[in-house]
């Protein structure tokens, strides 16, 4: 279930990331359409919440390794951190404002 809601939550960032960009560029496209934005900042500051659980969660959570089950916290981290700790960071920190 929680890969399902990162999923959406990247899906999201697909199509917003364009439209941000292209549509609030100025200050006054935010101020004709400021009802609408302030919903996408509350949106947007939910989506960050999640990924950012998302990210400390990761630290904690097993993978397998060569068919086996690694629970070890100091093996996870360490491979959580050259493997999809990137990824996750740089989803954090898209500039959607």
């Amino acid at each position: 279930m929680w890969e399902i809601l990162i999923a959406v939550i990247v899906i999201f960032y697909f199509f917003t990331l364009p439209i941000s960009l292209c549509f609030w560029s100025k200050i006054e496209d935010i101020e004709k359409n400021f009802v609408f934005y302030r919903s996408y900042q509350l949106i947007h500051s939910v989506v960050i919440f999640v990924l950012l659980m998302d990210c400390v969660l990761y630290f904690f959570v097993g993978y397998y390794e060569k068919g086996i089950l690694t629970n070890d916290l100091g093996k996870i981290q360490p491979n959580y951190l050259r493997g999809l700790f990137p990824l996750n960071l740089m989803l954090i920190f898209v500039p959607l404002n």
